[in-house]
């Protein structure tokens, strides 16, 4: 006796929309920080579209909607993510209603032969190879004891992405990010600012959310876009900021401190970085979890230029 027993449409169905929530929830949570959620969205992704001979069916093939829908291409300057001084994000900083039929593809197309760079490293993906890479190998579905080579390279490499804080004429701060050309390694540690990574994962990201584009009906598949994602779960509530603000401005007062001391050259350089690191951050109005994030990046910058920091 055959213990499998044949789902009904409507069963299918159910399933489809539960994996387009599913994976409209793990964005979400990607642009609340929650960045590991891009390995769970390869295999939400793999349910919806990928086929494997009789053995694995996708959920759109199930439902004959494979051929029939066109999917939505993001790419811009041959890469689906943009880097900015808040980290890296997928590609998709428009609202959505701007996209037209000319960034819509048949599946193939769009799944097995447009081509991407990851963090301008000069290796390519299409999305069938990210999304099987993530799923099989690094802990969609299963962890493997190796790593797709082109992974492998991205994740171990210096980033030439980093972030930097600037003084205007007037006095005032700003984040910028600058793309260092040539040999990452080369990047002098102490001037280049952070480096920012998360590529992998943000394409990842990007993907899911050409996918809901494209298998969300107009014009709901609209009202998703980036910044409104971005900007929901970055904010904080009162009483948090309060906790932050007394945070920072503890940090601050030992900073400072420290710069009374006896240091060399490159302790020197580490709390100016520092210092500016979190004047910037108190100077955003209101402060959202970007600026928190300052936090994180400050004891790296100290402990790089050999400061002990708590």
């Amino acid at each position: 006796m055959d213990p499998r027993v044949p789902k009904t449409l409507d069963e299918i169905e159910r399933r489809h929309h539960e994996q387009l929530r599913m994976l409209a929830s793990r964005c979400d949570a990607f642009y609340d920080g929650d960045h590991h959620e891009a390995l769970s969205m390869a295999a939400i992704v793999s349910n919806l579209v990928y086929d494997h001979g009789q053995s694995a069916k996708s959920l759109l093939s199930m439902l004959d909607l494979k051929t029939s829908t066109r999917f939505l291409d993001s790419r811009t300057h041959n890469n689906l993510t943009l880097a900015t001084a808040r980290g890296v994000w997928p590609r998709t900083p428009m609202p959505y209603k701007e996209y037209t039929g000319s960034d819509l593809y048949g599946f193939d197309t769009w799944w097995s032969e447009q081509e991407f760079q990851i963090k301008f490293v000069d290796l390519v993906f299409t999305r069938s190879d990210l999304v099987k890479a993530l799923r099989d190998r690094e802990g969609g579905a299963h962890v493997d004891p190796n790593s797709d080579y082109r992974i492998a390279a991205i994740e171990r490499s210096q980033s030439q992405w980093r972030s930097n804080i600037t003084t205007n004429e007037d006095g005032s701060q700003a984040m910028e990010v600058v793309f260092h050309l040539g040999d990452p390694a080369e990047i002098d540690e102490l001037t280049a600012g952070t480096e920012i990574n998360g590529f992998v994962l943000a394409s990842m990201c990007a993907i899911a959310e050409e996918l809901l584009f494209s298998l969300t009906a107009e014009p709901e598949n609209r009202n998703r876009m980036q910044s409104e994602a971005l900007r929901r779960p970055l904010y904080l509530t009162e009483t948090e900021i309060g906790v932050a603000r007394l945070s920072l401005r503890i940090d601050l007062e030992r900073l400072r401190e420290l710069s009374r001391g006896d240091l060399d050259t490159r302790q020197e350089i580490g709390i100016e970085i520092a210092t500016r690191q979190i004047e910037w951050a108190l100077a955003q109005e209101p402060i959202t979890n970007a600026e928190l994030e300052v936090q994180r990046l400050v004891p790296e910058s100290l402990r790089s230029a050999g400061i002990d920091w708590p």
